[in-house]
């Protein structure tokens, strides 16, 4: 009994011996990692540049809800709708080269994020895509550039496959720009028995909802493990301060909002409503995007009837930051496209 026990009591130290060992292992590979994130070198133009002669708007909700939307340039207007925890500085390329074309750029802090506000109606993608109307209504807004990264295309589509899209204030959108996102976040992937999982999980979607609604603190910590974790996000060398900034965006944003909206992305089907948008369309993805990758993009742009799809070799997901001045250039050529102009008389709105 004695000589069983000690065996039992050896197998546990050794067992013991091996974690800790993996886990030595892995912060040792933890701090490798960030220290070549660190290491990264610069480029000239990649850093921070600043918001000079960017003005700053506010959209009252019909909630309460107060959405910033940041301005820059004249003409016609391009609309960014960004990703979930990120935020309208994450458009920053944008903003000044999209402007410097010659074009109006508009990039707006989406509810909860940024400094917009939570209002009091829950947040999902349904109600995002409210709030694109109450922007497109409220500034104005007409034969408009829509150009949507993430989760920011998700509310694009379902704002342009709803009720809304095919209204007056629909037909205040005059070309649509997808950028790093889906129609369907766990589809196209290739994953054998896919739809039999979706099944089985989906209905906990409601209840999983409620529970991450109501988390406490920020979505990341602002650690060398949100480091990492952000890294991901990007392709091939992305230089530290396109890393940090995406990073400190994260952070900012309230773990309830991150978990809510979560769920509703995981969930989101755009249906076959897609097919049916009529609007000069540019889906852009990077080659080494794990979160949306390369499969879905096609996916997506084969939907859409006469939509190009451009492939950025090496990038991944933060393409506004890996390949600013490619997406600009393709934001602008994408909306230099010549047609006949909507104004708000033809809409009616």
């Amino acid at each position: 009994m004695i000589d069983r026990l000690g065996g039992l009591v050896r197998v546990g130290l050794v067992g013991l011996g091996v974690a800790g060992a993996g886990m030595a292992g892995g912060l040792a590979a933890e701090r490798a990692l960030v220290r070549r994130i660190k290491r990264e070198p610069e480029l000239p133009g990649e850093g921070p540049i600043g918001f000079e002669g960017v003005s700053e708007r506010v959209v009252v909700a019909d909630d309460g809800a107060r959405l910033r939307v940041l301005e820059h340039g004249q003409g016609r207007p391009v609309v960014l709708l960004h990703g979930v925890t990120l935020a309208a500085e994450i458009w920053q390329h944008q903003l000044e080269e999209v402007a410097a074309a010659g074009f109006r750029v508009l990039a707006v802090d989406q509810r909860g994020h940024g400094s917009s506000g939570q209002g009091t109606e829950r947040i999902s993608i349904d109600r995002l895509a409210a709030d694109l109307e109450e922007i497109l209504a409220q500034l104005d807004l007409n034969d408009a550039v829509l150009i949507g990264h993430s989760m920011g295309g998700m509310v694009a589509l379902r704002f342009l496959t709803g009720p809304a899209g095919s209204g007056p204030i629909g037909r205040r959108v005059g070309a649509l720009g997808l950028v790093a996102t889906t129609a369907s976040p766990l589809r196209d992937r290739g994953i054998f028995g896919l739809d039999a999982v979706l099944n089985v999980s989906r209905p906990l979607a409601k209840p999983t909802s409620w529970v991450v609604s109501h988390l406490p603190g920020g979505s990341m910590p602002g650690s060398d493990v949100g480091l990492v974790f952000t890294r991901m996000a990007f392709g091939e060398h992305p230089s530290p301060s396109q890393v940090a900034l995406t990073q400190q965006t994260v952070a900012s944003v309230p773990a309830r909002v991150t978990g809510a909206l979560t769920v509703e992305i995981l969930n989101f089907e755009a249906g076959a409503g897609v097919g049916s948008i009529d609007l000069p369309a540019t889906v852009v993805v990077g080659s080494n995007d794990f979160f949306t990758p390369f499969q879905q993009a096609e996916a997506l742009a084969g939907a859409i009837d006469g939509a190009e799809l451009v492939v950025l070799d090496g990038c991944g997901h933060m393409v506004m930051l890996e390949r600013h001045a490619q997406l600009s250039a393709i934001i602008t050529e994408l909306a230099g496209r010549s047609g006949v102009p909507k104004t708000v008389a033809d809409s009616g709105a």
